[in-house]
């Protein structure tokens, strides 16, 4: 009696390490899933972060051009100026 009892004890105990083992398992594989799901986000991320630094980059360069070409402007508008009221004195 005291066998039966034991080995029943211990088919128990098999069941039981068996299911926290398929628990963990599941656990393990949503884990992983997560941590894929995680560095594909990164990733996009990345992309994006990339993609945005290049349209900073062009935006500034065209501001840096079209601030260049205000200046040239500005100096021949004052040029031009100086001549009309040189023009005007004579």
């Amino acid at each position: 009696m005291f066998l039966v009892a034991q080995n029943t004890g211990l088919i128990n105990q098999k069941k039981k390490l068996e299911s926290d083992i398929i628990q963990l398992q599941t656990e393990v594989e949503e884990a992983i899933q997560e941590s894929r799901n995680a560095e594909e986000k990164a990733k996009k991320a990345i992309t994006d972060a990339a993609m945005m630094a290049e349209e900073l980059k062009k935006e500034q360069d065209t501001s840096s051009h079209l601030e260049r070409m205000k200046k040239n402007m500005e100096q021949t508008i004052k040029d031009l100026q100086h001549r009309l009221d040189e023009a005007e004195q004579i």
